[in-house]
């Protein structure tokens, strides 16, 4: 099959809306007004991360899309290996974290340490 250059940078599109809707969720604090209530940013930002996260969040199902459409071929190797990979980030993050003072040490996050699998949702989909 021709590769269809197009759909490559529709796919690009669809990443960074993905990478974005992260940011608004949890890095700008929306995901911390949600749950709690409490403003921690002021009504123009929430209100900006609103509006750029009702666009973005198009992204997810637009990469599952095209990931669709260029067709999924299940092979265990390649989902050990993106388990691994998720696995390293994951504990990347988490420690870079623990180390900024942004992620207090307890049981839950050793838990979440040992077990990033069940934290994100595309490996158990």
């Amino acid at each position: 099959m021709k590769r269809n250059h197009i759909l490559d940078i529709l796919r690009m599109v669809a990443i960074f809306m993905i990478v974005m809707h992260h940011l608004t969720i949890t890095d700008i604090g929306m995901q911390d007004v949600l749950k709690s209530g409490v403003m921690a940013i002021s009504y123009k930002q929430l209100y900006f991360s609103i509006f750029v996260n009702a666009f973005c969040i198009i992204g997810v199902n637009l990469f599952f899309m095209l990931s669709g459409y260029f067709g999924i071929k299940f092979k265990v190797k390649k989902l050990i290996s993106i388990i691994i990979q998720i696995f390293i980030i994951h504990n990347i993050i988490a420690v870079t974290g623990l180390l900024t003072g942004r992620v207090l040490l307890n049981k839950d996050t050793i838990i979440h340490l040992l077990n990033p699998v069940d934290n994100y949702w595309f490996i158990i989909v």
